[in-house]
């Protein structure tokens, strides 16, 4: 016997973050530390050793560390501006 299950509508339906795909990586506010680090082209370790040092602006967004890109970017720009 097969059962109707009742499909989420509205802002349940928006919630759930397996229903939809990830957004590509240009569209993205924030940035794992690892992608942070492929795009910036140093190793994963170094990415979270300067997570660590405060060097590489980050957040935690729960259990997640992730690295927003505008203040990715605007930490680069910075360092152009004022290499050290």
């Amino acid at each position: 016997m097969t059962q109707d299950r009742e499909q989420p509508s509205g802002l349940a339906r928006l919630a759930s973050p397996s229903d939809r795909p990830p957004a590509p990586l240009s569209e993205r506010l924030a940035l794992s530390v690892d992608e942070a680090g492929a795009l910036l082209g140093i190793s994963r370790d170094l990415a979270y050793d300067l997570v660590a040092r405060g060097e590489l602006p980050s957040v935690r967004l729960g259990r997640r560390l992730v690295v927003p890109r505008r203040a990715l970017e605007e930490a680069l720009a910075r360092l152009v501006e004022h290499p050290t």
